[in-house]
């Protein structure tokens, strides 16, 4: 007798829980929508990126252009970007310096 009825209690408790899932997946659905048209572009990017790993010479074409139009602009840009590189690393080292002491 007290098998049974503790095997009816553990059956209204997973349906329960069962339920409250069911929940939780709705609200966090609901609650996800406004994010999609952001993730889509974020999603967009990282396949370019990863095309531009795989094929680093389609960058080839865009940087002789700009070298033809702007060639001062971009042998300007050319000279910054090891100080913005170092930069750039410098700041995520420092953020991952920060998330590693917590």
């Amino acid at each position: 007798m007290i098998h049974a009825e503790r095997r009816q209690q553990l059956a209204a408790r997973r349906e329960m829980l069962v339920r409250r899932a069911a929940d939780e997946r709705q609200q966090l659905i609901r609650a996800a929508l406004p994010l999609a048209p952001i993730l889509r572009r974020v999603e967009r990017g990282l396949q370019i990126w990863r095309e531009l790993r795989l094929r680093p010479w389609l960058l080839a074409v865009p940087a002789a252009m700009m070298l033809w139009w702007r060639p001062r602009g971009t042998l300007g840009l050319l000279t910054a970007l090891p100080g913005l590189w170092r930069a750039a690393a410098r700041s995520a080292i420092f953020v991952q310096q920060q998330s590693t002491r917590r």
